[in-house]
């Protein structure tokens, strides 16, 4: 954006006046950078670089950050998937077993490890829907 001068009320001041430039962004306008270089040799071309360079620092941050909840996003999918595996593979072995002690006549046993899976993903599910109302009442 342009540099805007900041102009008094009109009033005349009782004290000391001060005059200043105000702008907003990486560059001042460009008659202050023509005034730099009448200072400095080259100082137009030192305050552009200074801007480029902050301005691909910040990129790398950005992008930095971006690859960093991408890498967070798949953990948590992979922790996720991984979780539901082993509850499939635990399952799947607690049934067989089940089915097993059943029949070599263990009823009461074979019953109670065929059905504590059941009794297990029915508490799981109830509890994680418990903590997403609690979620969502907090929002």
């Amino acid at each position: 954006m342009e540099g805007e001068e900041v102009k008094s009320s009109g009033r005349k001041p009782k004290g000391d006046t001060k005059k200043g430039i105000v702008f907003s962004g990486p560059l001042p306008p460009p008659e202050l950078l023509e005034k730099y270089n009448r200072i400095i040799s080259n100082a137009a071309d030192r305050i552009l670089a200074m801007a480029e360079k902050q301005s691909a620092h910040r990129h790398a941050m950005e992008k930095e950050q971006m690859d960093m909840q991408q890498k967070i996003v798949l953990a948590r999918i992979v922790h996720e998937r991984a979780g539901m595996i082993f509850a499939f593979v635990l399952t799947l072995l607690l049934m067989t077993l089940g089915v097993y002690l059943i029949s070599n006549n263990k009823a009461i046993e074979g019953f109670l490890t065929v059905f504590s899976p059941v009794v297990f993903h029915a508490g799981n599910y109830v509890y994680s829907r418990y903590w997403e109302s609690r979620k969502e009442t907090r929002k």
